[in-house]
């Protein structure tokens, strides 16, 4: 079957399974690829379907004047920064294809806004590379294919 074979615009010459592979501690370039890829598109759909953790990002994304309707997450987490307050992280990519990494403050547990910290563009700053030296694609190229296919 030709699906166990093609994941995520990779053809393998061995099926992947996405479930065991995240179990292996020792992955090849391939393999270390198609995880990343996975965890950018499970990133973005959870944002697309206004997932309720991460429902601070949009707010923070219009104060920094960009658009959260065109671009897709490709990271975020959250860190308790003392009394009821979060630091929320977040890695945008714009459909013009340009990175921004944010900050913002959050309040604890019920994740609204309370304050951008930052919104920096890091397009120049991000590798978008094909072809890294034992990673294989760059975070930013499978970004970018991820962006395209779900455009």
């Amino acid at each position: 079957m030709i699906s166990k074979y093609f994941l995520y615009g990779v053809v393998s010459p061995v099926p992947m399974d996405i479930d065991r592979l995240q179990k292996r501690k020792q992955l090849n370039v391939q393999e270390q690829n198609a995880l990343t890829r996975r965890k950018v598109l499970v990133c973005a759909q959870a944002y697309r379907a206004q997932a309720g953790h991460l429902a601070w990002l949009r707010q923070a994304l219009v104060e920094s004047r960009i658009n959260p309707e065109e671009g897709i997450l490709i990271a975020a987490s959250s860190v308790p920064c003392g009394g009821n307050a979060e630091a929320g992280y977040a890695q945008w990519l714009s459909s013009e294809g340009r990175f921004y990494d944010l900050e913002a403050t959050v309040r604890l547990g019920t994740l609204v806004l309370i304050s951008v910290d930052s919104a920096v563009e890091v397009t120049g700053k991000l590798s978008v590379s094909s072809h890294e030296r034992g990673t294989g694609k760059s975070l930013g190229a499978l970004a970018l294919e991820v962006l395209a296919e779900l455009s």
